[in-house]
């Protein structure tokens, strides 16, 4: 039986006649009892931790935790790849077609992986990639 089984035998108790309330079995009673005291104790543990021994966890968690070189990176490859996606979006107004041409869409992803490293605007760019890509692609599929 899993949650959805008891969240809908539940739902069935609740809308009954005799308005009986359902229980959850005992073993669902246990296990929150057991997760509580592994929580509990986990913090006690803490609490009890040397300076040494914080600092120590400190020094391995931190760097993991906190590198704002990692965090500028991933900032920016989400800043490019939601400008690809107003791009792309672009690019399926203006032609009408969905998905975007193969061409267009090869020219905005090596624009995009090119925009990873430097400063520039990312909607600035890709939107004027996409619009020299279509363009071309419309003088060729015309003639």
């Amino acid at each position: 039986m899993g949650v959805v089984a008891d969240a809908v035998r539940a739902a069935r108790c609740a809308a009954c006649s005799d308005r009986e309330r359902w229980k959850p079995p005992d073993w669902q009673e246990r296990e929150r009892a057991a997760q509580d005291r592994l929580l509990s104790e986990s913090w006690a543990t803490l609490g009890t931790m040397t300076v040494d021994s914080r600092a120590a966890l400190e020094a391995l968690c931190g760097p993991l935790l906190r590198d704002p070189v990692a965090d500028q990176a991933a900032d920016r490859a989400v800043q490019v790849l939601q400008a690809q996606a107003a791009a792309l979006n672009w690019v399926r107004q203006a032609t009408g077609t969905y998905p975007a041409p193969l061409e267009v869409a090869r020219r905005l992803a090596a624009a995009a992986s090119q925009l990873r490293g430097d400063d520039r605007d990312p909607v600035t760019v890709l939107i004027g990639v996409a619009a020299v890509a279509v363009a071309e692609h419309q003088a060729t599929t015309a003639a």
